[in-house]
């Protein structure tokens, strides 16, 4: 610890240090420089270095203000190769200019690291080598991300000689296949003219992905953050070196980048953006924003917080905490939130959660969003699990901020249909003591006794109803087994006189199949519409009845044909069967749910919650409870629970408080997901 960091710095004034890397033309010679404190009144022009924060097992010894200091090992590589040989360089690197030991120095600085990038002349981001621990999985070499860098700058330029080898080698490569689809060489040499078969090496595709994808830099918020934010941008590893620019300009040349192919052993020709520059495009689009945000171009709501961290939200973590750390700067929704390192994960989430909630007047972030703690399927098939189960890590009702793994993270892919809730409530929201948040709403119901054998079987194929086989070969005949579980047949065939009707004055039979589909068409997910029920009812009866009377007379379905004629009902049929499933209430309320909802849990309609909650009473306080996962409740989709007299009449609803808890009494020292 220099004596210049033990002094604070005066945050008002936005004061902040430099460090001067000291000249030298011996590349094995100390590294040795000096700290000064400055404002932006008189800064020196400084650039800001960017590197991966590796663990702590590999430090390098510096000399700072002629006293020993031990640095990151990546940084000290760097700085090795940053300096000049006959005059100083002013740098600005977070290990060595930020107090380590002082959280408030550090809490200052993730909000001031906007205004020091966007004031910096460059980011330098330091590509590797990347130096590991022995025992751990080694990075690239210098050379070898050299290679790499050097490549793509020759293809950003466009170099001729360059170009004329990769049309070579893709005519080379798919001249074989000429004879089997009839094409002549003369066709394909026409194909070399149009430049759509520039196609790379195996070698090269290993250079490009050395530079532009496997570096731990690609995987870094910090890094990123620091690429989105800065006025330019220089890539290097050792003596390499890329200047960004390069590769926006080739980015940004569409017709061009979309000639630059490379190879995969499954899918074969591949574009080179989609094969190896996910990462790399993701960040420049993002840089892109950041510079329409400042030219005033971007309505705010468009770089939300959430917006931006979704984007980035697969992105390996050391701290479950720098997903929102090193994100807030790419938002402009976020000035009036405090930032405090001293905060565990478990306060951190819960600070911002209450703020969302306040600020948009609904509970989207915690019911339905891709930050939702619970564990619940999404509407277009695949299940979207959150990382944390809702007991015991942390309160059900706190937003999982961590990285996580909710490949299908929202409900739905376009907007949600549907309005259970009132469409906002009441804030500032009641949170007791840090933990017990309180919301209003309308408690439809307990879920009755789910019947089906494979409820609570494993997802996939093994699904499995010993009797029936796999689900996903059942989809079909699903229709009628539920109707056998929870109804009767005779539904079917029931005159609109004589028929049962359903809490909602409709037939029984007409409420089942709407419930199946969730009252919707898929592809946009919409609503149906009046005629489509009439039409589809008429042919479900119909249609349900002839296959019922196959199996009673042939012992067997057709359960090959599609369950419904609509087409658009039928694809959402397709996405919801395998995850969902029918149920009822003890108060008869048709539902579709899905694992982990089980028998007894309490369904409700929250203000300010656009789908019903399925919810689960502690095991210490029954008044307490955790949210499980989400339900279709039909009839109760578009506010009946709070507006509609006659059903509350008919069940006896009424609004009440609904009071979430936590589990556990460390949630705020349980540093769940990392940290």
């Amino acid at each position: 610890m220099t004596q210049e960091l033990e002094r604070p710095l005066d945050f008002h004034s936005q004061q902040f240090r430099l460090f001067t890397l000291s000249p030298s033309d011996d590349i094995d010679s100390p590294i040795e420089g000096s700290i000064q404190r400055t404002d932006f009144n008189d800064a020196t022009p400084f650039e800001v270095l960017s590197y991966v924060r590796e663990s702590s097992k590999l430090m390098n010894l510096i000399y700072i203000d002629q006293e020993a200091v031990l640095v990151p090992a990546n940084v000290g590589a760097a700085l090795r190769r940053l300096r000049y040989h006959n005059e100083p360089r002013h740098l600005w690197v977070d290990f060595i200019c930020v107090d380590q030991r002082s959280l408030s120095e550090r809490s200052f600085y993730i909000r001031f690291m906007k205004t020091i990038l966007r004031k910096c002349v460059r980011v330098l981001v330091w590509l590797g080598p990347n130096l590991t621990p022995p025992g751990e999985p080694s990075t690239a070499s210098e050379e070898d991300v050299g290679k790499g860098l050097q490549l793509m700058e020759r293809i950003c330029n466009k170099d001729p000689s360059l170009l004329q080898d990769l049309e070579l080698y893709g005519l080379e490569l798919y001249r074989p296949y000429r004879a089997a689809g009839g094409i002549t060489d003369p066709e394909l040499e026409a194909k070399v003219d149009l430049h759509v078969t520039r196609l790379v090496t195996m070698e090269q595709q290993q250079d490009l992905e050395n530079a532009l994808q496997t570096p731990p830099a690609w995987k870094d918020l910090w890094t990123i953050r620091d690429i989105c934010l800065a006025p330019q941008v220089h890539l290097f590893a050792g003596s390499h070196v890329v200047d960004w620019a390069k590769i926006e300009d080739f980015l940004g040349d569409v017709s061009y980048a979309k000639t630059i192919y490379g190879q995969d052993y499954i899918w074969g020709k591949v574009w080179i953006l989609s094969l190896m520059m996910k990462m790399v495009a993701k960040i420049y689009h993002q840089r892109q924003t950041m510079r329409n945000v400042l030219a005033g171009s971007v309505v705010q709501s468009e770089q939300s917080l959430l917006a931006v961290m979704e984007q980035f939200r697969f992105v390996e973590t050391a701290d479950s905490r720098d997903l929102i750390h090193s994100m807030i700067n790419l938002a402009t929704d976020m000035d009036d939130f405090k930032i405090d390192y001293g905060d565990s994960p478990g306060r951190l989430f819960s600070n911002l959660t209450e703020l969302l909630i306040n600020r948009d007047e609904n509970l989207y972030v915690i019911s339905q969003g891709p930050w939702r703690s619970f564990s619940a399927p999404t509407l277009h098939y695949g299940y979207g699990y959150s990382i944390s189960s809702p007991t015991g890590e942390k309160p059900s009702w706190v937003a999982n901020f961590q990285k996580n793994s909710i490949e299908y993270g929202r409900l739905f892919p376009d907007n949600c249909p549907y309005k259970s809730g009132r469409p906002s409530c009441e804030v500032p929201i009641r949170v007791i003591d840090g933990k017990v948040l309180v919301a209003k709403g309308v408690k439809l119901g307990r879920v009755g006794k789910i019947k089906q054998s494979d409820y609570d079987y494993q997802k996939g194929m093994e699904w499995i109803n010993p009797e029936g086989g796999p689900r996903a070969m059942r989809k079909d005949s699903l229709p009628m087994e539920y109707l056998d579980l929870y109804l009767d047949r005779a539904v079917l065939t029931e005159s609109d006189a004589t028929a049962q009707e359903y809490v909602t004055g409709e037939s029984c039979i007409r409420a089942f199949w709407r419930t199946l589909v969730m009252d919707c068409n898929s592809h946009p997910t919409i609503r149906l519409s009046a005629q489509q029920i009439e039409s589809e009812d008429a042919i479900v009866r119909a249609e349900w009845s002839r296959r019922i009377l196959d199996m009673e007379t042939h012992g067997s379905g057709s359960v090959k044909e599609p369950c419904f004629s609509d087409r658009k009902i039928n694809e959402l049929w397709d996405d919801v069967y395998f995850n969902w499933t029918f149920s009822m209430t003890e108060n008869g309320l048709y539902v579709m749910l899905a694992p982990p909802a089980r028998e007894g849990d309490i369904i409700a309609c929250l203000d300010g919650c656009q789908m019903p909650l399925v919810l689960r009473p502690t095991e210490g306080v029954k008044e307490h409870l955790e949210i499980v996962t989400y339900a279709y409740v039909h009839g109760f989709m578009d506010g009946e629970a709070t507006n509609s007299l006659v059903l509350q009449e008919k069940l006896r609803l009424q609004e009440q408080e609904i009071w979430f808890i936590a589990e556990s009494d460390l949630i705020w020292d349980y540093e769940f997901g990392g940290g």
